[in-house]
């Protein structure tokens, strides 16, 4: 199923997300006495075009066919959890992807 329709407006956004995630253990510990380890949040990046930006949550997909105009690899993070949100230099992936123009490495 594609968020993006072939007639919608492809998103010119792309951003770099550090966010915190919930780190858990699953295995017995014992009592509390016996948790020796601290757990902290995770940091983690995400990478993406912005597809929906809303008051509670930012979604970004890593990915995109070209010839149906569809996105993939989409990840929604809570605001909540956001420490960080760097805009990329959106131009050169939205010319490759308007005119077909790049280069091959």
């Amino acid at each position: 199923m594609s968020l993006i329709k072939r007639k919608d407006k492809l998103p010119q956004h792309i951003v770099v997300i550090t966010w915190k995630d919930i780190v858990s253990k699953a295995d017995w510990v014992g009592t509390i006495s016996e948790i020796k380890e601290e757990l902290e949040p995770a940091l983690c990046v995400s990478v993406g075009w912005i597809v929906h930006n809303t008051q509670e949550h930012i979604t970004i997909a890593d990915s995109f066919i070209k010839e149906d105009h569809t996105f993939g690899g989409v990840t929604t993070i809570p605001h909540a959890v956001v420490l960080d949100i760097f805009e990329l230099d959106s131009e050169s992936p939205m010319r490759y992807f308007l005119e077909g123009k790049g280069r091959k490495k």
